[in-house]
Order: structure tokens, then C-alpha cells, then sequence
């Protein structure tokens, strides 16, 4: 039981890091940016490809997490089938987002 406490904890400790640093990157990227024309609005499938990428992010999160602690193929196929599907739909939803589909 001690190991899984310690597990979660240094799991959560990762996360508000990555957190932490990734809002400091794009802080500064801010700063530094010049202005631009703004893009346009989303449509349906934009707003649909950011939501399967919102659904996508905690699920290979907690089968990574679910893999180490089981040890389980099965959780890390996951883990790695949500990673693909994750790029892919950002790929897409960039392609999407230029034309304001």
C-alpha cells in the first residue's frame, strides 16, 4: 500500500511540475511573440477534434499510470494508442484551425 501512496504522489508531483513549467514557457512565449492577425473561429469539427484531445490526455495519463502500477501490456498499449491518436488529431485540428472549419 506504501508504494502506490508514494507512486500517486510522485506521479502528482510530475504533473503540477510539467504544469508549471509548460505555463512559464508559454509566459514568456508571449512576451517575446509579435502580434498577428487572429485565426478564425472554430467550427464543429475543430471544437470536436479539441475535445477528443481533452478526453485523450487524462486517459493516457491514468492508463500510464494504471501500466506501472499493474504492469499491465494491456494499459500501456493504451497509453501508447492514446499518444498516436493525440498527435494525430493535433496534426488535424491544426490543419482545421487555419481553415476555420
Amino acid at each position: 500500500m506504501n508504494n502506490i501512496i508514494t507512486i500517486v504522489i510522485i506521479s502528482l508531483i510530475g504533473i503540477a511540475i510539467l504544469v508549471g513549467i509548460a505555463s512559464w514557457l508559454d509566459q514568456r512565449a508571449n512576451k517575446n511573440r509579435p502580434p498577428s492577425a487572429p485565426l478564425p473561429e472554430l467550427g464543429p469539427l475543430g471544437k470536436l477534434l479539441l475535445w477528443i484531445a481533452r478526453i485523450l490526455i487524462p486517459l493516457m495519463i491514468f492508463s500510464a499510470i494504471g501500466a506501472f502500477i499493474f504492469q499491465s501490456l494491456l494499459l500501456l498499449s493504451i497509453t501508447v494508442a492514446s499518444l498516436g491518436l493525440y498527435i494525430l488529431t493535433g496534426i488535424i485540428h491544426q490543419i482545421v484551425r487555419r481553415t476555420g472549419k
